[in-house]
């Protein structure tokens, strides 16, 4: 009879555990060379033999103790639920952090496997490490693994298939703990007896996280026992007498004493030698990770990322625009021929293909630029990037950390604001959320690319980086602002584990682009066409009416609204007002918007707008898409991580600083006489 067992994926940030989980259940959940990557849990369930194994990935964590909510899905996790096996990941060219967490779970009485993770790294830095001694030392079975190649997760699978014979003994393993922690663990054992206390994990393991004031135990065990009285006069015991032996607290002693036996395991297993190439790495990361040489080798890296955006998506981006030329020729033919409506050949032509068309030719500015910024993560530089960028963070009251969460916004917003999970700190969070918004997205790549083609031809490159770096000067302006009214006080420490330099494997690289141009092509074909329908239902209504009039309801809420946009330069043209409006819903629909209410496809479009624009309006308009918060799926991403009051916050003040910037921009740039 089939059996089904759940099996986690844990580990500290950065070891490969989403790497190994993808390995093992066949996902393709995104993975980064930085920690933090998996804010939470993923899922998957898969045949292993006669049996259905549920692999669950929980977020990275160094402990069970949590500073962060990513963390707190991981112990919540942990200790909440019934694992039939835990395994851990584990960096071989770093156990010294990697095994903390690794002793928690064996002390709590888990059945666990360790991967003994990124062993060519490992090889590479000249570090040697003996198995055998490992496993014995842990009393547990260790697999040297390289998730991204999938080296040893045939043999994890192996043992798999005999989850009942891998079962440890909550007996087989103990740390030896000062003597008031020791009596303080048996105390708290007998009160658990004495009252009826049942777990599923180790008692004694349990015992140690009640005297670590775990309120995650405390809650399940001693709160509903009713036993805090009792066990609460141990705890001040056991302080008490530690105070009187050294300056230890209860949670320092406990942490002591495992890296006693993490320093015993690593100079009986471990065997390290210098490398040439490490000591090169360590001289490149003193550069990459320098206040003024980092940022500028930052800067240059990613001016030319956006140059190559260019070159490389230009050609491609016109053989799917010939691509759809084509298909609305074809369809406007055959149509005509069957002897379809003009009506319904408009909606097919002019709204269907034009709209959505004018949106996929972006798809390979959007790959390129994603698989650009994967080599960087995937690399270790966005990691060293972020090191750097801690020192500048910082200054504008933004927190180290947050520069990994912004980093994903690049691609997309609504997976940045998510990722902010890892920041400890409420304060902090709430200030990365309120300026992640102001990060240029992918969405806004769309616009960029369709703008900066049509009216900046010789200097669209530098246009573009200009917008993402207007994005990240005003995250700064307002991470002070927000700073000094919004979130006082509270700083906390940025501790990030910084990852070896290593060749991307272009395996994972090209199933991440290909996933997120999936995602785009996805939201082309279902949100974005919606759109560009009812822009093309609007446009044709009242029944009579010139397509895409004046006269029609389109024309009548472009014009309605352009009064508010006139002063930004841009206003005079209700199409360009309809789009803005329609942006809201997807951003992306700008393009599909004025390709439909012309009549016309992406080429058209880059053909049309510099009749709509001049240089001076086009960059006022390009201030206002990078800076307003015209993203309905965002404001709600905001609402249920924050909640709605910030929600609105968000979308208000992005909003009028837009209208402001972009005011000031046009109405200044004509003082000067740039019109």
């Amino acid at each position: 009879m089939s059996k089904v067992y759940k099996v986690g994926i844990v580990g500290a940030p950065n070891v490969g555990k989403t790497s190994l989980f993808n390995a093992l259940s066949g996902s393709s959940e995104r993975v980064g060379n930085w920690p933090g990557t998996t804010v939470e849990r993923f899922e998957k369930r898969v045949k292993v033999g006669g049996n259905e194994i549920v692999f669950v990935d929980l977020p990275g964590s160094y402990s069970l103790s949590v500073s962060s909510s990513d963390e707190k899905i991981a112990r919540n996790s942990i200790l909440g639920e019934k694992f039939d096996l835990m395994v851990v990941v584990v960096s071989a060219s770093n156990l010294y952090n990697s095994l903390f967490l690794v002793l928690e779970l064996l002390e709590l009485g888990f059945n666990v496997v360790v991967a003994l993770n990124m062993v060519d790294v490992a090889k590479k830095n000249g570090i040697k490490i003996d198995i055998d001694k490992l496993s014995s030392f842990l009393g547990v079975k260790v697999v040297p693994t390289v998730a991204r190649s999938s080296k040893g997760v045939l043999e994890l699978i192996r043992l798999l298939h005999r989850i009942e014979e891998l079962k440890v003994l909550y007996s087989e393993f103990k740390i030896s703990y000062p003597k008031p922690i020791e009596n303080g663990i048996d105390k708290i054992i007998s009160i658990f007896k004495e009252r009826g206390v049942t777990s599923s994990k180790s008692l004694r393991g349990i015992a140690i996280k009640v005297l670590e004031r775990d309120d995650f135990v405390i809650n399940s065990k001693v709160l509903v026992y009713n036993i805090w009285d009792e066990v609460s006069k141990v705890i001040s015991q056991v302080d008490e007498e530690l105070r009187m032996l050294s300056s230890d607290d209860i949670d320092a002693a406990i942490v002591r004493a495992k890296y006693n036996f993490i320093d015993k395991v690593i100079k009986s297993c471990v065997e390290k030698t210098y490398t040439k190439r490490e000591i090169i790495q360590r001289k490149i990361d003193y550069l990459l990770t320098s206040k003024f040489w980092g940022l500028i080798i930052f800067l240059g890296m990613m001016f030319g990322v956006f140059n190559l955006v260019f070159l490389l998506g230009d050609p491609l981006s016109k053989l799917i625009e010939d691509g759809f030329s084509l298909l609305s020729n074809w369809v406007l033919d055959v149509g005509n021929d069957l002897g379809w409506s003009s009506v319904f050949l408009s909606f097919l032509t002019d709204g269907l293909i034009s709209g959505v068309g004018s949106v996929l030719v972006f798809i390979p500015y959007i790959s390129i630029l994603f698989l650009f910024i994967g080599i960087l993560e995937n690399s270790g530089f966005l990691a060293r990037s972020a090191l750097m960028m801690d020192r500048i963070m910082t200054t504008f009251g933004l927190h180290g950390k947050s520069f990994l969460p912004m980093l994903i916004g690049f691609g997309c917003n609504i997976p940045g604001i998510m990722a902010t999970r890892v920041l400890s700190s409420f304060k902090d969070r709430l200030i990365t959320v309120l300026v992640l918004p102001l990060i240029s997205c992918s969405a806004r790549l769309t616009v960029f690319v369709v703008v900066c083609s049509a009216i900046f031809e010789e200097h669209k490159g530098i246009i573009m980086f200009s917008m993402y770096l207007l994005g990240l000067v005003l995250s700064g302006v307002f991470g002070i602002i927000f700073r000094k009214n919004v979130a006082k006080g509270e700083y906390s420490l940025f501790v990030m584990e910084i990852p070896d330099f290593r060749m991307p494997s272009f395996k994972v690289l090209f199933s991440e682009v290909f996933y997120r141009s999936f995602l785009f092509v996805r939201k082309a074909g279902t949100i974005i066409a919606l759109v560009v329908v009812m822009v093309w239902f609007l446009g044709s209504i009242p029944f009579g009416v010139e397509y895409a009039s004046e006269d029609s309801f389109l024309g009548i809420i472009g014009n309605t609204l352009k009064p508010f946009f006139v002063p930004l330069g841009f206003g005079d043209n209700w199409q360009v007002v309809v789009s803005i409006f329609t942006a809201i819903l997807a951003r992306e629909a700008v393009v599909g918007t004025l390709g439909t209410v012309y009549g016309v496809s992406e080429e058209g479009v880059t053909q049309v707008l510099p009749e709509v624009f001049t240089p001076l309006s086009a960059i006022s308009f390009l201030v206002f898409m990078q800076v307003a918060m015209l993203c309905i799926a965002t404001i709600v991403t905001v609402a249920s991580e924050i909640n709605k009051r910030w929600a609105i916050f968000s979308f208000v003040y992005t909003f009028l600083t837009a209208w402001l910037l972009s005011f000031v921009v046009y109405n200044l740039g004509k003082i000067l006489g740039f019109q």
